[in-house]
C-alpha cells in the first residue's frame, strides 16, 4: 500500500530542515548514517533550497547544497534533471520516497533522506553553529564594534583591489561603469548586469561618452523595437524611439541574450535599475576620476557628499513616474535615487573605486579621506547577511551596528569564513585563533 503524502507545502519542510539541531543524526534510504553539522542557509534565489550545508556521511565530511521536495519524483517534475545549478547538491530531503524503477535514470546519484514529521530542532537560532558567540559576547560593545570596523575596512580595501585590473586595462570610466552595473543588478540580476557592464568595454571611450545611455539600453536587450511593440505608453514611445534611433547607428553584432529576472517590486524593475545606470553614465563617465575625486575631497561629511552626488546626476524625468516603457503612470512619483540608495552605492561602489584610484596615484590624502568618510556613514538598511551574522555570531547585541563599516565587517566575516566553511565553526580560522588563545 502506497503511503499517503501529507498535504503540506514545501515551505514547511524547508522550515523544518532549517531548524535541524546541531548533531542531529538520520539514517538514509541506503542505510548511510548522516550527521548534520550545519543545515546550510535558505536560498531565496534560483537553485537549491539550502546553500553551504555541512554534513557527515558515515564519518566523511561533505559540504554543498540541499534540495527539498515533498516527494523524490519532484526532482524530475521540477525540471532539475540536467540542470548544472544542482550539481553541488549533497542531499535530497523529501517527505516521501516515491522513486520507481522508471524514474531512476532521471534522478541524480544523490543520497535521499525521508524527513520524519518530527525532528530535533533548535528554534532559538537562525543557524545552530555559533561557537564564536561566546568569544564575541565576552568583548565589550566598543571592542566588538572596533573589531568589525577593522573587518569592514579590510573589505573596503579588498573591493578596491578588485577594481585595479579593470582600471589599468580599460580605463577609469569603463571600470567604474562595470562595477556600477554589477552592483545595480543585486540581488536578482547581478549576472546579466555584470555581463552588460563587460560589453561596454568593446566601445571606444569617445563613443561611450557621447552615446552611453543608448548603448546600455541597446546592449541590455531591454529596449523594445518601437516599430514592433504596440503596448508602449505615449511617453514611453517617445523615449524608446529616441534611444532606438541613436542605438541603431551604433549597434554591433548581437551577442548572447541577457535574461533578466522579474522577481522584484515594480519600483526595482530591471528597466529602472538600468535607468539608474544611465544617469550615472551620462553624468560621470567623462573625466570620472577628476569628478569623483573632487567631490570627495570637497566634502567632510557623508550627508554633504550624498547631496552633492544627487545634484550631479542627470535623471530622465520619465523614470520618476514609470516602472517600464509599458507601465501606466504612477499615482505618486518615485525618484530613482533615494538617500538610502545613494548611500548603498557610496559604500559598495564609489568609495572602493576612489580608494583604488588613490592606490594607483599613490595619493595618501585621498585614501585617508575615503577611509574617514567610510567610517562616518550611518548604518544602511539591514540585509539578510548582516541580520544573520549579527544574530548568530554576535548574539544580536543592541547597539553593535553603529555604522555602515560595521555592517561591511559582518559581510566580510561571512564571505571570508562562514560561507566557505559552511558555518562549520571548528574549521574556521577565526574560531580556531581565539579558541587557541583561550587555552
Amino acid at each position: 500500500m502506497t503511503k499517503k503524502i501529507p498535504h503540506e507545502p514545501e515551505s514547511i519542510l524547508q522550515k523544518q530542515w532549517g531548524k535541524t539541531a546541531p548533531g542531529a543524526v538520520f539514517s538514509l534510504m541506503d542505510g548511510t548514517v548522516v550527521r548534520v553539522l550545519s543545515p546550510g542557509v535558505l536560498n531565496k534565489q534560483a537553485g537549491p533550497d539550502f546553500l553551504n550545508a555541512c554534513l557527515e556521511f558515515n564519518g566523511t565530511l561533505k559540504r554543498g547544497s540541499i534540495e527539498i521536495h515533498r516527494k523524490t519524483s519532484d526532482w524530475i517534475s521540477h525540471g532539475h534533471s540536467g540542470n548544472p545549478d544542482y550539481d553541488n547538491v549533497i542531499l535530497h530531503v523529501v517527505r516521501l520516497n516515491d522513486s520507481a524503477p522508471s524514474n531512476v535514470p532521471f534522478l541524480p546519484e544523490v543520497p535521499v533522506l525521508c524527513l520524519p514529521e518530527s525532528t530535533p530542532e533548535n528554534p532559538q537560532r537562525t543557524l545552530p553553529h555559533t561557537l564564536c558567540t561566546s568569544f564575541f559576547s565576552a568583548m565589550s560593545l566598543s571592542e566588538a564594534g572596533n573589531f568589525l570596523e577593522a573587518a569592514g575596512l579590510d573589505r573596503l580595501k579588498m573591493r578596491a583591489s578588485l577594481r585595479l585590473p579593470d582600471i589599468i586595462t580599460h580605463g577609469a570610466g569603463k571600470a567604474f561603469l562595470s562595477a556600477l552595473a554589477e552592483q545595480l543588478g543585486v540581488p536578482d540580476n547581478r549576472d546579466p548586469f555584470r555581463k552588460l557592464g563587460e560589453r561596454l568595454f568593446a566601445y571606444p571611450d569617445s563613443i561611450l561618452e557621447a552615446h552611453c545611455e543608448a548603448i546600455a539600453w541597446g546592449e541590455s536587450g531591454l529596449l523594445p523595437d518601437p516599430a514592433a511593440e504596440k503596448r508602449l505608453n505615449p511617453a514611453g514611445r517617445v523615449l524608446v524611439e529616441r534611444l532606438w534611433n541613436e542605438w541603431w547607428t551604433l549597434r554591433r553584432e548581437a551577442g548572447e541574450k541577457l535574461v533578466f529576472s522579474r522577481l522584484c517590486r515594480p519600483l526595482n524593475s530591471p528597466e529602472r535599475r538600468l535607468a539608474m545606470f544611465s544617469a550615472w553614465a551620462t553624468s560621470f563617465f567623462n573625466n570620472i576620476q577628476v569628478k569623483l575625486t573632487s567631490l570627495i575631497l570637497a566634502h567632510d561629511k557623508p550627508e554633504e557628499l550624498l547631496k552633492a552626488l544627487a545634484e550631479q546626476l542627470d535623471v530622465d524625468p520619465y523614470w520618476t513616474n514609470h516602472t517600464s516603457f509599458r507601465s501606466c503612470e504612477l499615482k505618486r512619483g518615485a525618484g530613482l535615487f533615494s538617500s538610502a540608495r545613494l548611500a548603498e552605492l557610496l559604500v559598495d561602489v564609489i568609495l572602493p573605486f576612489v580608494c583604488a584610484l588613490a592606490k594607483i596615484n599613490r595619493d595618501d590624502a585621498l585614501e585617508e579621506r575615503t577611509v574617514r568618510l567610510f567610517l562616518q556613514i550611518p548604518p544602511l538598511q539591514a540585509n539578510t547577511t548582516t541580520k544573520l551574522m549579527s544574530s548568530t555570531c554576535f548574539g544580536g547585541r543592541a547597539g553593535l551596528v553603529k555604522n555602515a563599516a560595521v555592517q561591511q565587517g559582518l559581510i566580510h566575516l561571512y564571505k571570508a569564513h562562514c560561507e566557505p566553511n559552511s558555518f562549520y565553526c571548528r574549521v574556521c580560522a577565526v574560531y580556531r585563533s581565539f579558541h587557541t588563545q583561550d587555552n
